[in-house]
C-alpha cells in the first residue's frame, strides 16, 4: 500500500467501516426514537407520568399500537445488527453471542409483557428479558477477555463493572432504589451494548493496519 493511502486511512478511517458503521447508529437511533415515542405518548395519555420505575417493556405492552411499533422496530434493528455483524470480521464466539443477545431482543418484542392479555405470554417474556440480561453481561465479558485494543479493553471492564452491579443490585438485592429508576438503569445498558458494537470496528481497523504494515 503506498504511503499516502496509509496516511489517509491512519487519519481518515476505511470507507467501508465507516458504513459498518452506519448500521449501528442507525439501529441506536431507531431504538432511541421509538422508545421516546412510545414512553412520552404514555405519559401524554395520562398513564403512569413521569413514572421512572416502570420498564421499557411495561410501557410497550400498555397499549397494542405500541407493542406493534416496537416489534417492527426490533425486526428493523435486529436486521441492521445482523449485517453489521455478518460484515464486520470479528471471532466467531462474539458473533454467536450477538445472535443470542439480539434473539432475546426478538423474543422480548414477541411476547409482551402484559399479565391482563396473557399470564403464558408474559412469563416467555420475562424468560427473554433475564437471558438478555445475563447474554449481554456475557458479551461485555467475552470483549474483556478476547480483545488486544487497550480502550476497548477498558471500556469492557467499565461496562462489565455496570452490568455486574445492575444486576446484583436489581435481580439479586432489589435495591429500592434501582427498582424506582429501572428505566434509566435498562435502557443504559442497551446503549453499553450499542457502543460495544460500535468499537468492534475499531478492533478491525487496528488488525487490518498490523496486517498492511506487515506486508509493507
Amino acid at each position: 500500500m503506498r504511503k499516502n493511502e496509509k496516511t489517509k486511512k491512519k487519519w481518515f478511517g476505511d470507507k467501508d467501516n465507516t458504513d459498518k458503521k452506519s448500521l449501528v447508529v442507525f439501529a441506536g437511533a431507531l431504538y432511541t426514537v421509538t422508545a421516546l415515542i412510545i414512553v412520552v405518548t404514555a405519559w401524554m395519555e395520562g398513564l403512569y407520568p413521569w413514572d421512572l420505575g416502570r420498564t421499557i417493556s411495561s410501557y410497550i405492552s400498555l397499549r397494542l399500537w405500541t407493542t406493534v411499533l416496537y416489534l417492527v422496530m426490533a425486526l428493523l434493528m435486529i436486521t441492521a445488527v445482523c449485517i453489521y455483524v455478518k460484515i464486520t470480521r470479528m471471532q466467531v464466539i462474539r458473533k454467536i453471542v450477538y445472535f443470542m443477545v439480539f434473539t432475546c431482543v426478538l423474543g422480548c418484542a414477541v411476547f409482551p409483557s402484559n399479565r391482563q392479555w396473557s399470564t403464558s405470554m408474559a412469563d416467555i417474556h420475562m424468560f427473554f428479558a433475564y437471558c438478555l440480561m445475563f447474554t449481554v453481561t456475557l458479551s461485555f465479558a467475552l470483549t474483556l477477555g478476547m480483545t488486544k485494543n487497550r480502550k476497548q479493553r477498558l471500556f469492557a471492564i467499565l461496562a462489565l463493572c455496570y452490568a455486574a452491579f445492575f444486576i446484583i443490585s436489581y435481580v439479586v438485592l432489589e435495591h429500592a432504589f434501582i427498582i424506582r429508576t429501572i428505566l434509566i438503569w435498562e435502557n443504559f445498558s442497551i446503549y453499553l451494548l450499542m457502543a460495544e458494537l460500535y468499537r468492534e470496528n475499531q478492533n478491525d481497523i487496528r488488525i487490518f493496519r498490523t496486517k498492511e504494515s506487515d506486508v509493507a
